[in-house]
């Protein structure tokens, strides 16, 4: 009970095998997902794979039109073997669960999760983007399950907004050191204050604590 950081990190130190997969427990991975990740990096040679995803919510089921963005193909062809530079708006893809990574490239790049913080996928897929290659597909590979009341959905806590302080300057501090001052402006300007706006909607009911974090941040 250490929190998903901790729980992938042990797992991924007890597994062995060529490729790195993680998911969780309350969503559902449709039957081919693993297929068509997998097989893309067969074909490709990429250092990880990520697919689209769909919102499981009131019994239904869609691909958010952003998804769907970062996801399209190029010309009619899924995109392979790309760098950040190809794409830097994919930094918006910050699941941990949507995508397959070679344990060679996971190892190599020095690759872990954040412990003891919420939101500890963006630093991680961050630095996934920036460091290898990867594939894009435009297939749904993960049904994303939308629960009142859980983690992701307690945003008036003063913990949860400190964690999202802090993985947004963690994964912006490695945008920074990749050193591409495109990709960082792609970054501050369509990526970093993404989910912001859900914390904005709690302004006319928040605290004072809590309103000076969010301004400070």
């Amino acid at each position: 009970n250490a929190g998903l950081g901790a729980a992938r990190n042990m797992g991924v130190r007890h597994v062995g095998g060529d490729y790195l997969t993680f998911l969780d427990s309350d969503d559902v991975l449709p039957p081919t997902a693993y297929a068509d990740l997998v097989g893309a990096l067969e074909e490709s040679g990429s250092d990880f794979a990520t697919g689209s995803i769909v919102r499981w919510e009131d019994d239904q089921l869609s691909e958010p039109p952003w998804m769907r963005r970062l996801h399209r193909p190029v010309d009619g062809r899924p995109l392979r073997t790309a760098r950040i530079e190809d794409r830097p708006e994919i930094l918006g893809d910050v699941f941990a669960w949507k995508k397959v990574w070679r344990r060679s490239f996971w190892d190599a790049a020095g690759l872990s999760w954040a412990e003891g913080v919420r939101y500890e996928d963006q630093p991680t897929t961050t630095r996934s983007f920036l460091s290898g290659t990867f594939d894009v597909l435009p297939e749904t590979v993960y049904h994303w399950r939308i629960r009142s009341g859980s983690i992701t959905q307690t945003r008036a806590s003063m913990q949860d907004l400190r964690d999202r302080w802090d993985t947004k300057r963690m994964s912006l501090a490695a945008v920074r050191e990749h050193g591409s001052a495109e990709v960082e402006q792609v970054f501050l300007d369509r990526v970093l204050a993404g989910d912001l706006w859900r914390y904005f909607l709690l302004v006319p009911v928040c605290d004072e604590q809590w309103w000076r974090l969010l301004r400070a941040g």
